[in-house]
């Protein structure tokens, strides 16, 4: 793998861990600002729903109570307007705590108070019923005795379920705060873990690169220092299939031609030496050449002087032998002249 390759895979696997540390942390903060946007919603529908449930109540109980009363006293007149007005407030209690029902989840505290409510609320309805039942038949004293009984009926009282109503309310946002403050702190500690990690994949990255490129060269480099100060060998990793690698096989090649090309040169140093006290020893034999040349000349020249002298000597010699002869010669003449006379 080259060194390219290398630095796109180390890069690519820490924008990968980044990428999935980021769509963690954004699924949790999403999830938090859900929850957040839930219980928001979820609180204020509640609250609203609570709200409406009471104030309906305690209307739809008060106009009942008007009606019933005023029945009673026979001011028809006054007591008409309040019928319808119930019929509505029933109508709202009734969709109010439908929505509270449908609103929360099945078997809570909460949706389990609200059918609760649902049924005082029905089991309420069933006297109002009777109390305009009574009063359309004249009978209004029986009609108020229903509305004040049905006031004294625990099931039909809201005032003790409403409290408790609240109470779960409060209880149950609690919960979802707390359970919102652990969702941030998680997130917090999410995102410390993060930028920890983050801090570390910088770190093994850096120490990645020093392994495939600061190491590398810098053994390169000391390598070549050796080299060029004619130090000692010094071994390359040249297994590894990088550019580095690429270079430390050339430089060990370069290193072994060089190598030879000392060791070559060392042994022609050698034979030049050699050669050098070869030529010293010729260049001594010939000046004693020259020296034992010169003496022979001398002497040669002293025989040649020696052999002149005697050719000198000679021709002396041989003149006086002529000499000699031509006086023998003469003499014999005049001994054979003398002969002559004799005879």
């Amino acid at each position: 793998m080259n060194l390219e390759r290398k630095a796109r895979y180390g890069l690519a696997f820490v924008l990968l861990v980044q990428l999935v540390g980021g769509l963690v942390l954004g699924s949790m903060a999403l999830a938090s600002k859900s929850s957040i946007s839930r219980f928001k919603v979820n609180q204020t529908a509640l609250s609203s729903d609570i709200r409406t449930i009471s104030s309906a109540f305690w209307k739809y109980d008060d106009d009942m109570n008007n009606y019933a009363f005023l029945s009673s006293l026979g001011q028809l007149s006054n007591a008409t307007p309040f019928k319808p007005a119930a019929k509505v407030d029933a109508s709202q209690l009734h969709s109010s705590v439908a929505d509270l029902i449908a609103r929360t989840p099945a078997g809570s505290a909460v949706n389990l108070l609200s059918v609760r409510i649902m049924k005082d609320v029905n089991a309420y309805n069933n006297v109002v019923d009777a109390v305009f039942s009574a009063d359309a038949n004249h009978q209004y004293a029986k009609a108020l005795n229903m509305q004040l009984n049905a006031n004294t009926v625990p099931s039909n009282d809201l005032t003790a379920a409403l409290p408790k109503l609240v109470k779960v309310v409060a209880s149950q946002q609690n919960s979802t705060l707390n359970s919102i403050d652990s969702n941030q702190t998680l997130l917090l500690v999410t995102a410390m873990l993060e930028v920890i990690l983050a801090i570390a994949l910088v770190l093994g990255l850096g120490v990645f690169f020093k392994k495939i490129v600061v190491s590398p060269t810098r053994d390169l480099k000391r390598y070549l220092t050796f080299l060029l100060e004619g130090g000692a060998k010094v071994e390359l990793d040249t297994t590894s299939k990088d550019e580095f690698g690429d270079l430390a096989r050339v430089i060990a090649l370069f290193s072994s031609t060089l190598n030879s090309v000392v060791e070559a040169s060392t042994e022609l140093g050698t034979h030049v030496k050699e050669l050098e006290s070869t030529a010293v020893a010729i260049s001594r034999t010939s000046e004693s050449s020259v020296a034992i040349v010169s003496e022979a000349e001398e002497a040669t020249s002293r025989i040649a002087a020696n052999v002149a002298q005697v050719n000198t000597a000679v021709g002396e010699l041989k003149e006086a032998i002529s000499e000699i002869a031509q006086g023998a010669s003469k003499a014999v003449s005049v001994v054979n002249e003398a002969d002559v006379f004799t005879s």
